[in-house]
């Protein structure tokens, strides 16, 4: 391999099946000798999909309330998992259940998480080996503690978990950061700017000064006023700002 490496970093894939697939694809199509997979693993939401008495289906999908039958089940259970979603078979009695436990919700949307990420990674496990590459990968700041807490195990020779961590890998040092600064959303993995900046001052005190220059630092949440970090402005109600028909935008990244 020599000195130079091919690295492939892909983000923000948010729980999308097709997404997903595409990451088992990289070694083959970008001839990747490792990827780094910086952060949001997580889809958006649990989609419960209501079995009626007359044999149909019915579902809120994408905020449209839809009626279908059997023979259009498994396309909208893939057009969800594509987009991030996470499809759920119920009853009208286990879906009203749903509606009153908001505990309920999120235990089985963080089950179907870890479940369907580890689903993933055994194929693109399977699929890096045989290329003989790496994934190195860690959480974003949407991704919830107990999923995080549950995944940081798949950790071996080729999926390699990096959060707040760092390898060394053909004379090169990779480092992953995973948490970002305060966000609208009030995200679980959020941290203040000082705490940021600790923790990385941290990791790359880790680092022989010697060897600055060969650090690959793959840090989810972006620097401040740059190209990468611009994100819609918002209300206090988390609505975009519109001005002259035109959407405003604010710079969003950290500070640290």
């Amino acid at each position: 391999m020599g000195d130079k490496i091919r690295v492939v970093l892909v983000s923000d894939l948010h729980g999308s099946e097709v997404a997903y697939a595409k990451l088992s694809n990289v070694p083959k199509i970008y001839k990747a000798d490792i990827v780094i997979l910086c952060g949001d693993l997580t889809g958006k939401a649990l989609m419960p999909i209501i079995r009626l008495d007359n044999g149909k289906y019915t579902t809120n999908l994408f905020g449209e309330v839809k009626t279908f039958d059997e023979s259009k089940l498994d396309s909208v259970m893939r057009d969800a998992r594509n987009s991030g979603y996470y499809p759920y078979m119920v009853t009208k009695e286990e879906y009203d259940d749903l509606l009153q436990s908001p505990a309920k919700v999120n235990q089985v949307l963080t089950k179907l998480m870890i479940s369907s990420f580890e689903e993933w990674m055994m194929k693109v496990e399977e699929r890096y080996r045989q290329f003989n590459v790496k994934l190195f990968y860690f959480p974003g700041n949407d991704d919830p503690h107990i999923f995080v807490d549950s995944i940081r195990k798949l950790d071996d020779d080729v999926l390699i978990y990096g959060d707040e961590r760092i390898i060394e890998f053909n004379k090169y040092i990779i480092l992953g950061f995973g948490y970002s600064n305060p966000t609208p959303w009030h995200t679980e993995r959020e941290l203040t700017e000082e705490e940021i900046r600790f923790r990385l001052d941290k990791l790359f005190s880790q680092v022989d000064a010697n060897k600055m220059d060969r650090v690959l630092a793959a840090i989810h949440v972006p620097p401040i006023n740059t190209s990468i970090d611009l994100a819609p402005k918002l209300t206090p109600d988390l609505k975009p700002i519109i001005v002259g028909g035109e959407m405003m935008m604010q710079h969003v990244g950290s500070a640290a």
